[in-house]
């Protein structure tokens, strides 16, 4: 196998906004020759024979409260259930920037992560900004507080600009608990082709590549009669610059 045909296996495809449904997300992979998709678990039960889920993601963790854990967790149970269904992992986000919702964080993660366990699936803790998981010393923190081989960190590379965090720092400072890469680019908060907006996105791809990253790199996918075209433009982009 080539090295680009190796890295062609690792790209996945996932919807830039809730707008594009899964037919079309599917149609616009098919074009760009891409068969992995990341999906929110309401649209992984929708998935077509050709089309392999590799990532789900599910609703946030964010109770604020002990008592609120519980309910939080059987919230999430649905998506649990689909992620191990479809051998996928499962990526949640985290609750609002407050000390009360870190405050149970770390043992809401902790008992997702055994349920998770048991079933066989990595959780993905997806970094988003205006979360309690916005920082790359947020995700430190919860790495060193739970202990579970099977957390692991869905980095999403234009969240982190939109923190104002240069998403090279967690790629070389988190490089051992990266479980997926979310690579887009924007221009004022909008999307934009790879290698046309604020983020650097081949001295992304460099140091992912330094790293030693192997797994999924999800490129989102928008509506539009160009969404293929523009895919298969940021498809290419990598294969470039990822040499």
């Amino acid at each position: 196998m080539t090295a680009v045909s190796s890295l062609r296996s690792r790209l996945c495809v996932g919807a830039a906004d809730s707008r594009v449904e899964i037919a079309s997300l599917a149609k616009v992979a098919r074009a760009a020759a891409l068969s992995r998709l990341h999906l929110s678990y309401e649209q992984s039960t929708s998935v077509s024979a050709d089309m392999t889920v590799v990532v789900v993601s599910g609703p946030p963790l964010a109770a604020e409260r002990p008592g609120e854990l519980d309910a939080q967790l059987e919230r999430i149970r649905p998506a649990l259930d689909v992620a191990a269904h479809c051998g996928a992992a499962l990526s949640i986000e985290a609750g609002p920037q407050t000390a009360a919702a870190w405050g149970c964080l770390p043992a809401g993660i902790s008992e997702l992560a055994r349920s998770a366990e048991r079933l066989g699936v990595d959780v993905l803790l997806h970094n988003r900004c205006g979360t309690r998981l916005e920082q790359p010393m947020d995700l430190h923190r919860v790495f060193v507080e739970v202990d579970a081989s099977n957390v692991m960190l869905d980095l999403d590379v234009a969240e982190f600009h939109l923190a104002c965090v240069n998403p090279v720092d967690p790629i070389r400072g988190l490089e051992r608990r990266i479980g997926s890469v979310r690579l887009s680019n924007v221009i004022a908060h909008r999307p934009a082709p790879l290698g046309r907006g604020e983020i650097d996105v081949r001295a992304v791809l460099r140091s992912l590549r330094e790293a030693g990253y192997t797994g999924p790199i999800i490129l989102a996918a928008g509506a539009g009669e160009d969404a293929a075209e523009r895919l298969a433009d940021d498809c290419r982009y990598v294969e470039n610059h990822s040499k």
